[in-house]
């Protein structure tokens, strides 16, 4: 592993609508870390990344203006999940284990996909071992199981309001984690709509390679921009055709969903087992706010979905392509799904 990949900082991560960057400095996520800990405010030492020596008071009341902060009885505390490089190393151990389980349990159920894969009329020309990838990867255990775990709503809350000076409506999931790359989730999807309505183009793919964005997925999109820029396809099929893309229409997705339904309860399941030792293990109520636990769901899920996929790789049943990412073009099914998805 390289320098970048292993090296322990803060990294952030975003979902919904809002733009809390401008507030973000490495300095003030590791004093509100110190915060979220316990320490008094007077016992952590501040250290500004501003040139012009920014004061600790200006620094919070810019974070409380975004709604990144707000006052306790206890003092000042962060509204959003921020974890300290201890807390990281335990949640991923606790949220690899749980990955294990959802691998064991779809490995179980692998031959019943790869017969209903076989009588699906779309994709042509690929092995189920490789359009799991997309299907099992992508589909299955990043955008199913997390709509299924929204509309519960036990562990994976809604998104809270953010409002700021500047966007008064934002809405959004944030947290910082302290830790390596694979500590956020190694995998994701990428995907925007097509013209061709409910059709959507994207790539699953590990997100970092020898620590850049997977030069896979980069070349896939610029590919896919200039098709998209030429006009000259008239359908989904004939761009995935043109692009080399898994090409999944209204049938097949519907026969896909209908293929995982009973094993997605099973991933599921897993959820409700597990639902006390992981808010447990979130600290909510002791150490951070009941808002957040819907942060700590989203990245504890991120880490054990990539792990179920590297135990699957592992296994010799999901064969990635070469440089690890898949393009797909696909008919959505639902106006709503994934993390964002309305309860």
């Amino acid at each position: 592993m390289d320098k970048q990949n292993s090296e322990i900082r803060f990294r952030a991560s975003l979902a919904g609508n809002g733009d809390p960057w401008p507030v973000i400095t490495r300095s003030r996520l590791g004093f509100l870390s110190r915060l979220q800990d316990g320490t008094p405010i007077d016992r952590i030492g501040w250290q500004s990344d501003d040139s012009d020596g920014e004061s600790l008071e200006a620094a919070l009341a810019e974070l409380e203006s975004y709604s990144l902060l707000e006052q306790t009885e206890l003092g000042p505390r962060p509204t959003f999940l921020i974890a300290s490089h201890e807390e990281t190393r335990r949640v991923v151990e606790a949220a690899s284990a749980t990955g294990d389980r959802l691998a064991a349990c779809i490995a179980q159920r692998w031959d019943f996909l790869r017969s209903g894969f076989d009588q699906m009329s779309t994709p042509k020309g690929r092995t189920f071992e490789e359009a799991s990838f997309f299907l099992v990867g992508a589909r299955m255990l990043d955008i199913d199981l997390l709509s299924r775990l929204a509309r519960d709503g036990r562990l994976l809350i809604a998104a809270p309001s953010r409002p700021s000076p500047s966007e008064p409506n934002a809405k959004y999931f944030f947290y910082a984690i302290e830790g390596e790359v694979a500590d956020m989730g190694a995998y994701g999807l990428d995907w925007s709509a097509l013209s061709w309505s409910e059709w959507q183009i994207g790539t699953f793919a590990r997100n970092i390679v020898c620590g850049a964005q997977n030069p896979a997925r980069e070349q896939l999109d610029r590919e896919s921009a200039r098709v998209l820029q030429a006009g000259t396809c008239e359908s989904p099929q004939a761009l995935a055709a043109s692009l080399n893309a898994i090409c999944l229409d209204r049938e097949a997705m519907l026969t896909w969903e209908d293929l995982e339904s009973e094993l997605l309860e099973q991933l599921h399941d897993i959820y409700r087992d597990e639902h006390e030792a992981i808010r447990t293990l979130s600290g909510i109520g002791r150490l951070r706010p009941e808002q957040a636990l819907g942060e700590f769901a989203c990245w504890y899920h991120h880490v054990a979905f990539a792990a179920a996929v590297e135990s699957l790789i592992s296994a010799g049943l999901i064969a990635p392509p070469e440089g690890e990412c898949i393009l797909a073009i696909w008919y959505r099914t639902h106006p709503q799904e994934g993390l964002l998805i309305d309860a």
